[in-house]
Order: structure tokens, then sequence, then C-alpha cells
């Protein structure tokens, strides 16, 4: 299964959220389970653009109906956020957002299927 993950902080200002309330630069961790049912970090970002799928990202979030972290790959609105676009086996998944140096805020999380 394809799916976007998002956590997304500084765009939330767009939603009458204050930007001393949002978490500036959160970090997304994807936790999956091993063989033996050991916690597996499966991947993990930091600022949505440094990913090598930066692009299809983009176009990913306008297709699933997302709010835009860039309003194309050029014009990055959004550039701490983090999201990751991947396919996944079937299984039991959990999604961690944290932000950087242990900084808390409003964060919102998101997961949609990309298929």
């Amino acid at each position: 299964k394809r799916v976007l993950l998002r956590a997304v902080g500084p765009t939330l200002t767009t939603e009458r959220i204050g930007a001393e309330e949002v978490l500036k630069d959160p970090q997304i961790a994807l936790h999956g389970f091993d063989e033996q049912g050991h916690d597996l970090v499966i991947a993990t970002n930091d600022n949505w653009g440094e990913n090598t799928n930066a692009a299809d990202i983009v176009t990913t979030e306008a297709r699933v109906g997302a709010m835009p972290l860039a309003n194309d790959p050029d014009t990055v609105v959004d550039t701490t956020s983090s999201a990751l676009l991947l396919n996944l086996a079937p299984g039991s998944y959990s999604v961690v957002a944290s932000g950087t140096a242990n900084s808390s805020g409003i964060v919102l999380v998101e997961v949609y299927d990309a298929d």
C-alpha cells in the first residue's frame, strides 16, 4: 500500500493557530515490528523537502487533497514539516512525531492512502 505520512507544524498557522503554538520543526518516524515482534524504525524524516522523492510528495499531496507544503517543487511554503511517501506491506505500524531539540507545540499527524 502506498501511503503519504506527514507531521505538519508551521503550515498550521494558515488555520488560525498562532505561530508561537505550533511545533516549528517536527520530525516523523514510522515504526513497525521485526519477525520477533521487536519495535523497528522503518523510516524517518526531518524537513520533507530533503526527501529524494520531494517532487512526488508535492504531486501526491495535491492528488489526495492534503494541505500543500509547497505551491510547486520550486516554491516551498513550509520547509520544516516532515513527510514520507512510501510503500508498506500489510501489517501494524505506528507514526511518531516529535520536535527537534525536544521542542514542543501543536503538530498534525496525517496518513493518506496514496494508491
